[in-house]
């Protein structure tokens, strides 16, 4: 696909969605950004992708702190010679709870970084795309922001906003040349999983191939999600092969969400 010679920063790039999209892109010829809460794991990242041939910088950056994650996009915009792309994947997990016994500290973690991150980012990189004329965000949102989750609530609460955010963000930056779409993976091999309860949340068999008591209907390909898979789809809404898709959300969950 023709993202070769871009720019893109990726949020959360360090590891899970993040780490596999940064290897995708490398491949690709784009030169990349590894922006993390955890700088140490961003530089190691960078060190790997200059160790391969390719062209990297890593910024330690905080998306629930809007002055941090602005001056993080600035400073890599100024380094690479401007901003083409930017996907965000930082994100946490909730720990699995009723929403009846949710606490509000647990919550408000969520939706602080799962979707004012989400927005502080996008904020920040639609100011330089618009004032480029170009460009290209993807969030990274998840099915839990189409179709409710057994414990959950704030996870799926922030999700859907991500969704809601993209399309908000594609119709006001459309005139100005920058594309903004998300992509909804199901359930994928990443840190995440290592997340999940016995309890609230299904197990990967349960998740795979349906748990009736659960409220699920399994995966239609019988399996979950590699990061790569998820990464192929980010790579495609960054390319010019989708130049005239905007304010969209690619599903990439082998089916599930359809049951």
């Amino acid at each position: 696909m023709t993202v070769q010679g871009q720019s893109v920063a990726v949020t959360g790039g360090a590891s899970g969605i993040g780490r596999a999209t940064i290897e995708r892109l490398v491949a690709d010829g784009v030169r990349v950004a590894i922006v993390d809460l955890d700088a140490s794991a961003a530089a190691a990242v960078a060190a790997d992708v200059h160790a391969s041939g390719g062209v990297a910088v890593s910024r330690g950056a905080d998306v629930t702190d809007a002055a941090s994650i602005r001056a993080a996009l600035e400073s890599i915009a100024e380094e690479l010679g401007g901003l083409d792309g930017l996907v965000n994947s930082a994100g946490v997990r909730q720990a699995s709870a009723p929403a009846i016994e949710l606490a509000v500290e647990t919550w408000r973690s969520v939706i602080d970084v799962d979707l004012y991150g989400t927005f502080a980012a996008s904020q920040a990189a639609g100011r330089i795309m618009a004032g480029a004329g170009h460009g290209s965000i993807v969030n990274i949102a998840s099915i839990s922001g189409l179709v409710p989750r057994l414990g959950q609530a704030a996870y799926c609460a922030a999700k859907a906003g991500v969704i809601m955010i993209t399309k908000v963000l594609a119709i006001e930056l459309a005139e100005q040349g920058v594309r903004v779409n998300c992509i909804c993976p199901g359930p994928t091999a990443t840190p995440f999983m290592a997340s999940w309860s016995n309890t609230a949340e299904a197990s990967v068999n349960d998740r795979i191939y349906g748990n009736p008591k659960k409220f699920r209907a399994g995966i239609p390909m019988r399996r979950i999600a590699e990061p790569s898979d998820v990464a192929a789809g980010i790579v495609f809404l960054l390319s010019s092969e989708a130049g005239f898709v905007t304010g969209q959300a690619l599903v990439v969950d082998g089916g599930e969400s359809v049951l």
